[in-house]
């Protein structure tokens, strides 16, 4: 991840959950600046896209002018005030021809910058406030069936993260991609084919690739699966399987896998139809799993689908896992002191969603959101919570 003074243009990853808690923490009384916007992956759309980032970009800046306290953070360009770095961004024409794919989310603050990938589109948003504006996160990121796929052979590893229909590669940071790479100063044999030879009876050789597979897995899981959270599917040749899951103590890894030479055999339309039939079933194993967990909380006052109920005990931070409904939206605002809950219409200006405010109520209070789909919810109210206490 990006520190608080690097440029995105270096280095612009996809969002995750770790990056949204860290949003949802930096509350410094302002100005934080948060633009979303739906973008074209085509290059022939490159230029329309970033005019529309400077549209927002002006609308930012507007914000910032009304506010007198604010104003003087704006800075002049060139210089080093809140908006420079979003000029910057907006000049980079190289970054819109290569950058967005169904959307960015870029954060500004004092210290404080970040530009990021969204693998769905988002409404166009820009907002200035004492924190960042975050709530079209709170759904993509939660997402229930979104992916990892790890590829390892001797010579080359690689990652991928997608949902059932797409797959996007990662740029990954200090795992070793070969075994002179995860075992130096050992004398490995210069071809991963002098390894396969005999394998099974040679237990040197078995060490070799065993301690490679360990240190694969614990950069991996250090430096990706841990922050992600997300159900990782392993792609090697079959042989590899056994020896990769002996090592390895990632509590995100399925079973299975796609056992087939990942670098050589298969297209990534190919990696990501297989790797779903692998998580497609452990999908719905957890989802009955959490639908079963919460009616037996419910049996015993440890759970709820009653909005009412679940909102009160999210502002007070007692909800372990909150159930969204993927589709239902209900119009309202939360009091975030009491809890209580203000119907309105949808339709009326400033009217929040009151499941979104749930979401994002439960993830500053670090519990889990997880997103569903038509006959998976408890409940017929859009929302259902298993509490903590």
């Amino acid at each position: 991840m990006p520190t608080a003074t690097d440029s995105p243009l270096e280095e612009v990853s996809v969002i995750r959950e770790a990056d949204l808690y860290e949003l949802l923490e930096r509350e410094n009384g302002g100005p934080c600046v948060s633009i979303f916007l739906p973008t074209s992956p085509k290059f022939n759309e490159a230029d329309q896209n970033r005019i529309r980032f400077k549209d927002l970009l002006r609308q930012a800046e507007q914000s910032l002018d009304r506010n007198p306290e604010w104003r003087q953070a704006k800075g002049e360009r060139n210089g080093d005030g809140i908006l420079d770095e979003l000029h910057r961004l907006e000049e980079d024409r190289g970054f819109w021809r290569t950058h967005p794919l169904e959307g960015i989310a870029v954060f500004r603050a004092p210290g404080f910058f970040r530009v990021y990938h969204l693998l769905q589109p988002v409404p166009e948003v820009a907002a200035v406030a004492g924190s960042f504006h975050v709530k079209p996160l709170v759904r993509a990121i939660q997402d229930n069936d979104r992916f990892q796929v790890l590829c390892v052979s001797l010579e080359n590893v690689a990652l991928y993260e997608g949902d059932r229909d797409r797959l996007d590669p990662v740029t990954l940071k200090g795992v070793p991609r070969t075994m002179h790479e995860s075992l130096p100063g050992e004398p490995v044999p210069e071809g991963p084919e002098s390894l396969l030879e005999g394998i099974e009876k040679d237990q040197r050789k078995r060490e070799w690739v065993r301690g490679h597979f360990r240190a694969v897995d614990r950069a991996f899981w250090e430096n990706h699966s841990r922050p992600a959270r997300l159900p990782v599917v392993l792609a090697a040749q079959a042989q590899y399987h056994g020896l990769f899951h002996e090592v390895s103590d990632n509590p995100n890894l399925l079973d299975g896998g796609i056992k087939r030479e990942p670098f050589k055999d298969m297209s990534r339309e190919q990696l990501r139809s297989q790797a779903w039939s692998v998580v497609e079933p452990a999908h719905r194993k957890r989802v009955a799993e959490l639908t079963e967990q919460f009616w037996n909380a419910a049996a015993h006052d440890q759970a709820s689908h009653d909005l009412a109920k679940v909102a009160e005990r999210a502002c007070f931070g007692q909800c372990h896992t909150l159930l969204l409904h993927e589709e239902q939206r209900i119009g309202g605002r939360i009091e975030r002191t009491t809890g209580q809950i203000a119907y309105r219409d949808l339709q009326d200006p400033g009217t929040d969603d009151l499941l979104d405010d749930l979401g994002e109520l439960v993830l500053r209070q670090h519990g889990r959101v997880l997103v569903l789909g038509d006959g998976q919810m408890p409940g017929e109210t859009g929302a259902a919570a298993i509490f903590r206490y």
